[in-house]
């Protein structure tokens, strides 16, 4: 990680609450750590530009992550997540920022980091790791529940990664096929 969590500078524009935030980017580190998972990256790639300052995660931009910059790369992360067309010349004069086109093609790193950015501009309400659920001093309800273990030769693993990603891709879909409609208006 590039700092530590509990001191992450959340910018103001993001929706969720800090702690949310610091926990959400914890815990998607923890995940790349023991699973590799491809999409978690995408994620953690995605928060470690909004809190951290390193590059975008799908343009590579070098730009400070304001609201106007992530949402831009949401929208260029969706398209590639989606396998849609690229953002036009007129989504980015909507959008308010140079055009920056994708440099990273992988539709799983793409939507991981969609979802993460999503989610931190309060278009998704919903985390794109559940968060374990809290009392109001911080304490965990029910105790430490995470648990990550991997076996990539498991055909029970390969068969609910297969799963996983098919959902991930209709979601990308989904919500690309919406948001370009609104944009097409």
């Amino acid at each position: 990680m590039t700092s530590a969590p509990d001191h992450a500078v959340v910018p103001a524009w993001v929706v969720p609450a800090h702690r949310q935030v610091v926990e959400l980017h914890y815990l998607t580190y923890r995940l790349v750590e023991a699973v590799g998972d491809i999409e978690a990256g995408g994620r953690l790639a995605a928060v470690e530009w909004v809190v951290g300052g390193r590059r975008a995660p799908v343009t590579h931009r070098s730009d400070t992550a304001t609201w106007e910059q992530v949402r831009a790369e949401s929208w260029v992360a969706l398209c590639v997540a989606a396998d849609g067309a690229a953002p036009t010349d007129r989504d980015w004069t909507r959008l308010g920022v140079n055009a920056q086109p994708a440099v990273v093609e992988d539709i799983d790193w793409a939507y991981g980091a969609w979802r993460m950015l999503a989610w931190l501009l309060g278009v998704r309400p919903d985390p794109p790791v559940e968060l374990p659920e809290r009392y109001p001093d911080g304490s965990l309800v029910g105790g430490p529940r995470y648990v990550a273990r991997s076996d990539s030769a498991s055909p029970v693993w390969q068969a609910a990664q297969a799963r996983r990603r098919e959902r991930a891709r209709a979601d990308a879909r989904r919500h690309w096929r919406h948001v370009r409609g609104l944009a097409d208006r």
